[in-house]
């Protein structure tokens, strides 16, 4: 019905989800098991290149799909590719491009779009005769928490006080003067954190202990140290756009409220406080035009976090593929819109131990949460490939009404508890 996935992808696309490049997520193995989300939004005439132990996976998602009738791409269309991994799918991909060149040959797919812009994918581009429409060293420009922060702050967008800091005597210094600015906390946030994990809350008696065990990083990397909003919060929302060379080029994806445990990112839900808030909007705009700026063309999802007096605050860019894409791209292949039906997503659902995809799609039907075509409510996993090594999955929940959704989300909370 949608044609959102069109719009910021083009058609025929060739899908590479290189979730672990050098600009993507560092630090989170598990994060590699999550590959498949992004074929959901997918439509039958893409194509993607995966890890040859998703086939099992990508071949129960997609009998789900076709029984719930929810289009996807062709199974042909997909190639799983055999490797060590040691390496990611990338440097994989660059290592056996002839093989894989001759395998593309069956694809008819116009070009890449891959996960993240970074320099393993711009070789990976290459080595196929291919051109990516963003480079790495944009990737990396935007995606450098300390670099787009102060970038952001001379322009005038609210931003928290904030320094890289290399040393530990530095990190104490920086630490300590945000406390007598008025800070109560301060955040030790790692360039390259995603998900929440790798920024830490830290009171002031804490500062000696984490600067010390940090000083490694802080040296090799430097650490982002900022003031930690400590008003009450009402809102965490990410929103979402694809920037294009030109704005009129850019397009709305969606406006949802994070769900946060601690600093962790578990989920997102549908809430437009965006059209609410002039100074958010005008400040979103400043924000993407900096991107365009920087000759970056491609999705951002940008954080802000907004206390109960509606002041709002610049957290950080994700300039990739966020947790809420597949979700919005779905919602948006289903209903031709990502504002006008209450949703949400879940990416970390428990489904208990030694589970199979089978397991939780059958417990889902058995609770009556499961997606129903002639509702269009419910809950569709998006991805499952992580059920068998994390017993994870990830979903999209539909509601009729805001309410309903939340209480679905309350309801995998429970089934998991007593999983």
């Amino acid at each position: 019905m949608g044609n959102l996935k069109r719009k910021i992808m083009g058609e025929r696309v060739l899908h590479i989800p290189n979730i672990q490049d050098e600009a993507g997520i560092r630090g989170l193995e598990s994060i590699e098991k999550y590959k498949l989300r992004m074929l959901s939004p997918l439509y039958f005439e893409d194509s993607a290149i995966m890890p040859a132990d998703t086939k099992r996976d990508t071949e129960e998602l997609f009998k789900l799909y076709d029984q719930l009738v929810i289009s996807h791409p062709k199974l042909e269309n997909i190639l799983f590719l055999d490797y060590d991994h040691q390496f990611t799918l990338s440097k994989a991909i660059f290592s056996y491009q002839n093989e894989v060149r001759k395998q593309l040959k069956n694809l008819a797919f116009t070009h890449i779009e891959p996960f993240i812009f970074s320099g393993d994918m711009d070789k990976v581009a290459f080595a196929l005769d291919q051109r990516l429409k963003t480079d790495a060293e944009a990737s990396e420009v935007i995606n450098n928490k300390y670099l787009c922060q102060t970038a952001l702050r001379e322009i005038g967008v609210s931003v928290p006080k904030g320094k890289l800091v290399h040393s530990q005597k530095e990190a104490e210094g920086f630490a300590k003067e945000l406390i007598e600015d008025g800070y109560k906390r301060v955040s030790f946030k790692l360039t390259r954190a995603a998900s929440g994990l790798g920024v830490f809350c830290i009171s002031p008696e804490e500062i000696p202990e984490y600067c010390k065990k940090y000083a490694e990083e802080m040296s090799e990397h430097g650490i982002l140290i900022d003031g930690w909003i400590d008003k009450e919060k009402l809102a965490s929302p990410n929103i979402q756009y694809f920037v294009g060379e030109k704005e009129e080029d850019d397009v709305f994806i969606s406006s949802t409220d994070q769900i946060l445990e601690g600093t962790v990112h578990k989920g997102n839900i549908y809430k437009d406080l965006f059209c609410e808030m002039p100074k958010l909007r005008a400040d979103m705009e400043k924000v993407r035009n900096w991107v365009r700026s920087q000759k970056y063309q491609g999705i951002i999802g940008v954080d802000w976090l907004i206390d109960t007096d509606k002041q709002h605050y610049f957290m950080e860019i994700n300039g990739r593929i966020n947790g809420s894409t597949p979700g919005a791209m779905i919602m948006d292949k289903l209903f031709g819109t990502t504002t006008k039906v209450p949703w949400g997503v879940q990416n970390n659902v428990y489904v208990g131990e030694n589970k199979s995809t089978s397991d939780f799609i059958g417990q889902l039907e058995k609770e009556n949460l499961l997606y129903q075509p002639d509702t269009m409510t419910g809950v569709l996993p998006t991805n499952t490939s992580a059920i068998s090594s994390h017993n994870k999955a990830m979903v999209l929940i539909i509601g009729d009404t805001q309410k309903e959704v939340e209480e679905i989300l309350h309801r995998l909370y429970e089934l998991n508890q007593h999983t």
